[in-house]
C-alpha cells in the first residue's frame, strides 16, 4: 500500500497498519527493507502484527534516511540512529 500503510490479512484476523508520513524523496529500497523486515521477525518468532508493525518501520528508517540527508545534512546522528 506504500505511503498509506501495511494491510495483513489471515483466515482469523486482519489489521491495517498506517504509514508514517516523511515526505519521501524516492521509495527505493523502502518495499526491500520492508519484505526483509517483515521475513526477518517472522522468523524470529514474532506475531504476524508485530513483524508487519516492525517492517513499516523499516521502510520509515530507510526514507528517514534519504530525507534527512537531502532537506537536513547536519543530521548525521540521527541517521547513524536509524540504522537497520
Amino acid at each position: 500500500m506504500g505511503d498509506r500503510g501495511a494491510v495483513a490479512v489471515t483466515a482469523d484476523e486482519s489489521f491495517f497498519v498506517p504509514a508514517f508520513a516523511v515526505g519521501a524523496i524516492d521509495t527505493v529500497a523502502a518495499g526491500d527493507a520492508f519484505n526483509g523486515g517483515l521475513a526477518a521477525a517472522l522468523d524470529d518468532g514474532r506475531s504476524l502484527s508485530e513483524a508487519v508493525s516492525g517492517a513499516v518501520q523499516r521502510a520509515l528508517c530507510v526514507q528517514l534516511k534519504r530525507v534527512l540527508k537531502v532537506r537536513c545534512p547536519i543530521a548525521q546522528p540521527l541517521i547513524n540512529f536509524c540504522t537497520i
